[in-house]
């Protein structure tokens, strides 16, 4: 199966580097003031089909940001400013660290090479 882009597939962000990546792809990208981050394939077993299931892709940072807001923010909006503050703060660390990742990552690589 593969990602079918002209369906809606959609690349939640709210980080303006980010938003540069995700616009090589073919992916509608939707700037989040929430600080969610994540990548939402619609994906069908054929062009046909009318069985759709969405896969959502992140980072693990990601993924435990996405945690700890669910946690505060759901089912109902934290009314506390110092979580906000914090989920925000916590959101820049979650993209710091996922590019982090990724310099020690190409880092190995071109040592490899």
């Amino acid at each position: 199966m593969k990602p079918l882009s002209d369906s809606g597939s959609k690349a939640f962000t709210w980080d303006p580097e980010a938003k540069q990546f995700f616009e090589h792809f073919e992916l509608d990208i939707v700037f989040r003031d929430t600080y969610y981050t994540s990548v939402h394939y619609l994906i069908k077993p054929r062009a046909d089909s009318p069985i759709c299931c969405e896969l959502q892709v992140r980072t693990l940072f990601e993924e435990i940001w996405g945690e700890v807001d669910h946690r505060i923010n759901y089912p109902k909006k934290t009314e506390d400013i110092s979580c906000r503050e914090q989920l925000m703060v916590l959101s820049k660390i979650v993209g710091a660290g996922s590019r982090l990742v990724d310099s020690i990552q190409r880092t190995i690589s071109n040592h490899k090479d």
